[in-house]
C-alpha cells in the first residue's frame, strides 16, 4: 500500500492509521522539522590583509635597467634590481619616463626612467577564503513516529530526506517525492571565512591580494590588484592608495553566521561550510510504502481550543533584521501544533496546556503596527492582536559605500523614516487637541482684552495714590512747620513781656 503525506512549516504534522479486521496494525506520524539547503562550496579566492607600499628608483638613460626600449620593456611582473626591496612581496612593477641630461644629473641627452613597484606587505597571519555556493542541495529533516499493534509506545526516528531517495524502515519506506522551494535570490551571495568564523561578503568589496590556494596565500605567491593612483614628482613617485580590510565583515554582528536575510537563515556547518534554513513558502510530499494487509486507513484530525494573548512587537521596519513578536500559546487538553494566520504571514507554533513560547518574525514597511491574527488548532479558531511601534534604522555605511564605488553616480538613496504613526496618534486625540488649542487661544484673548482696558485704570489709580500720598505729606510738613514756628515765637514774646515788666518795676 502507498499513501501520500503532505507536510510543510505551516502544516507541520501528518498522521495515518492502518486497520485490519477492525484493529489497528500500525500508526505512523510524521512531523516537519526543517528544510536545510547544503552549500556545495566553490572557492573564488584566498587572500590576506595587506598594506600597499611603494618603492621607486630614478635611473638615467643607459644606466641600470633603463636601457634598450626603456619603459617599454617593463611590465607588471618585471623584477628589477633597482626595486629589490619590494620584489620579495607580491606586487606590480611600472615605469614612467623621466627627465634626462645634465639638468637631471645625467650624462646622455635622453629621457630617463622612473621605476616604481607597488607591493603588498601582510599585516597579520590570518588567511581568508572567499567562496560562493555553486549549488544548494535540499535536505528535509523529519521526525517519524511509528507504533505497531504489538506495542503501546511509539518508536521515534529523526531522518534526513533528499528528493527521490527512499529511506527504508521496517516493512515500510518513505520517499520525498515532491519538494517545492520558493525563489530565493538571497542564496546568490558570497561568503568569507577564516576557517573558524564565516561571514557574509559583498560582491563589490575590494580584495587586494588574490591567491589560488591556502598554501599560496601562506607563501605569498599571489597577485596584487592594487588600488593606487600614482603620478611623477621630480625623481620619485607620489601614490594615493585605497586600503581594504578583510576583517571588516566580521566586525558587524549582523554579517557573522548565523545571519538572517529573510526568508533565509544562514548557518555555519562543519562539513558543508554553510547551510541555509528556509521556514516559509516550502511544501513537501512524502510517499509512504507499507508491506501490510489492511482493510482501511484512517487519517486523524485533532481539535482543541488554543488561545494566544495579545502581544507587543519589537524591532525595526525596512531593515534586514525585521521585527519579532513573542507569543505564548495555551491549549486546553493536549500538546498540539497551531496555525497562526496574520494576513500576509502564516506560522505554525507549538501549544500545550502549560503554554509554549514562540517567536514570530515579520518584515514590515511602516513604524506603527496593528495586526489581527487568528490561531487555529484543528477546526477551532480564536483571534489575538499584535501591536507596537517599530524603530527606524538607517545604515549609513551603505550610502557611503555607494558613493565611493560608483564612478559617475553619487546619488545616495536615503530613505526617510515613517512618521505617519505620529499623525495617526494626533488624529486619535484630535478632540482633546482642539479643546486644548481653543482653551489656550481663549486665555490669550481674554488676557489681551483685560490688559488693554485695565492698564489705563491701574495707572490712574497709581497716580492718584501717589498724589494723595504727596498731598498728605505736604500737609504734615506744613503742620510741623507751623507748630515749630508758634513754639519759637511764643518763647520770644514771653521773654519780651518779662523784660517789659521788670523795667516798669
Amino acid at each position: 500500500m502507498a499513501s501520500i503525506l503532505k507536510v510543510n512549516p505551516f502544516k507541520r504534522n501528518a498522521c495515518i492509521r492502518l486497520q485490519r479486521n477492525d484493529s489497528t496494525i500500525m500508526e505512523a506520524r510524521v512531523y516537519w522539522d526543517k528544510l536545510r539547503l547544503l552549500c556545495d562550496k566553490s572557492s573564488l579566492a584566498y587572500s590576506r590583509n595587506v598594506a600597499q607600499k611603494v618603492i621607486d628608483s630614478k635611473r638615467c638613460p643607459h644606466m641600470g635597467s633603463c636601457k634598450g626600449n626603456k619603459c617599454a620593456d617593463v611590465n607588471s611582473t618585471s623584477l628589477l634590481p633597482e626595486l629589490s626591496g619590494g620584489n620579495i612581496y607580491p606586487g606590480n612593477t611600472r615605469c614612467m619616463e623621466s627627465c634626462g641630461g645634465p639638468g637631471c644629473d645625467c650624462f646622455y641627452l635622453s629621457s630617463g626612467c622612473l621605476f616604481y613597484r607597488i607591493f603588498a606587505v601582510p599585516t597579520d597571519d590570518k588567511i581568508y577564503e572567499i567562496f560562493t555556493c555553486a549549488r544548494w542541495k535540499e535536505q528535509v529533516k523529519l521526525r517519524v513516529q511509528i507504533r505497531r499493534s504489538n506495542s503501546h509506545t511509539f518508536h521515534t526516528y529523526v531522518l534526513a530526506f533528499h528528493p527521490n531517495v527512499p529511506v527504508q524502515l521496517t516493512n515500510m519506506s518513505l520517499t520525498l517525492s515532491v519538494l517545492s522551494v520558493p525563489p530565493l535570490p538571497g542564496l546568490d551571495t558570497h561568503f568569507i571565512t577564516t576557517g573558524n568564523t564565516t561571514a557574509l561578503w559583498k560582491k563589490e568589496s575590494v580584495t587586494l591580494l588574490h591567491c589560488t590556494s591556502w598554501r599560496h596565500a601562506r607563501d605569498l605567491q599571489c597577485n596584487l590588484h592594487d588600488t593606487c593612483d600614482c603620478s611623477a614628482a621630480e625623481s620619485q613617485v607620489s601614490c594615493s592608495c585605497k586600503e581594504s580590510d578583510l576583517s571588516f565583515p566580521f566586525k558587524d554582528i549582523a554579517n557573522v553566521l548565523p545571519a538572517t536575510r529573510p526568508p533565509v537563515r544562514f548557518l555555519p556547518h562543519p562539513r558543508y561550510a554553510v547551510t541555509a534554513q528556509v521556514d516559509q513558502g516550502v511544501s513537501a510530499e512524502l510517499i509512504l510504502n507499507m508491506k501490510e494487509l489492511i482493510d482501511e486507513s484512517i487519517t486523524d484530525v485533532l481539535n482543541d481550543d488554543c488561545t494566544v494573548d495579545d502581544t507587543h512587537i519589537v524591532g525595526c521596519y525596512r531593515c534586514t533584521k525585521g521585527a519579532t513578536a513573542e507569543v505564548r500559546c495555551i491549549s486546553a487538553t493536549q500538546p498540539i501544533t497551531a496555525e497562526v494566520d496574520c494576513g500576509t504571514e502564516s506560522f505554525a507554533i507549538r501549544c500545550s496546556p502549560s503554554g509554549e513560547v514562540s517567536h514570530l518574525h515579520f518584515l514590515l514597511p511602516s513604524a506603527q503596527t496593528q495586526m489581527n491574527c487568528s490561531v487555529k488548532c484543528g477546526s477551532r479558531q480564536t483571534s489575538f492582536e499584535i501591536t507596537g511601534i517599530l524603530k527606524y534604522v538607517h545604515n549609513i555605511h551603505d550610502g557611503i559605500w555607494h558613493g565611493v564605488h560608483q564612478q559617475h553616480n553619487y546619488t545616495l538613496d536615503f530613505q526617510w523614516p515613517d512618521i505617519s504613526h505620529m499623525f495617526s496618534i494626533y488624529m486619535q486625540w484630535y478632540k482633546m487637541v482642539i479643546v486644548t488649542v481653543a482653551a489656550v487661544a481663549g486665555a490669550l484673548l481674554l488676557t489681551y482684552l483685560y490688559l488693554t482696558t485695565a492698564c489705563g485704570r491701574l495707572l490712574r489709580l497709581i497716580f492718584r495714590i501717589i498724589a494723595k500720598t504727596a498731598e498728605c505729606a505736604w500737609k504734615l510738613v506744613k503742620c510741623m512747620i507751623i507748630s515749630i514756628s508758634l513754639h519759637v515765637f511764643g518763647d520770644i514774646f514771653g521773654r519780651m513781656k518779662e523784660k517789659t515788666t521788670e523795667k516798669q518795676l
